[in-house]
């Protein structure tokens, strides 16, 4: 069997599809968002980089969390996929800059809730969580089957 191919997304990128490959993301303070729907086996990921596109203009780069999550939701709808249905990860949102400042200027973790918010409005739990800490991870989504591999910066790995 041959082995699958990855694709590896950048700040403010996403990808949504199926078939034989894998989505994978570096990330520290970034998060990586999975979308994995069992029944169609099709699934999704994104990366951002900031939480909020506050400013009152329109963004398209993808850089912020909820324009990139918004995005995912569009492409689900494309194929009237029920949203309630997707098993859903959350991954990264480190602390590697704030150094115990308030949560206010903990990048990391505001980008964790803005991936919290979007599970609250969608109507689902997070099935996957690897977030916090003070570590880069390495997130693959295998689209063949849904499943979530995280290695992280230390070496551990966990499997879902």
């Amino acid at each position: 069997m041959p082995l699958s191919t990855g694709l590896y997304l950048h700040g403010g990128e996403r990808h949504f599809g199926g078939g034989a490959h894998s989505l994978k993301a570096l990330v520290g303070s970034e998060v990586a968002v999975t979308a994995w729907h069992p029944g169609r086996r099709i699934g999704a990921m994104c990366r951002y980089s900031l939480p909020r596109h506050d400013d009152g203009g329109v963004a398209t780069s993808g850089l912020y969390g909820d324009e990139n999550l918004f995005g995912l939701v569009v492409d689900f709808h494309r194929l009237e996929i029920n949203l309630g249905e997707l098993e859903v990860g959350i991954f990264g949102g480190a602390d590697l800059f704030s150094e115990g400042a308030p949560e206010l200027f903990n990048v990391g973790w505001r980008n964790v809730e803005v991936a919290h918010a979007f599970c609250r409005e969608i109507g689902v739990h997070p099935r996957h969580l690897h977030i916090g800490d003070r570590i880069h991870r390495l997130v693959t989504l295998e689209l063949r089957h849904g499943g979530v591999n995280v290695r992280r910066q230390d070496g551990e790995t966990g499997r879902w």
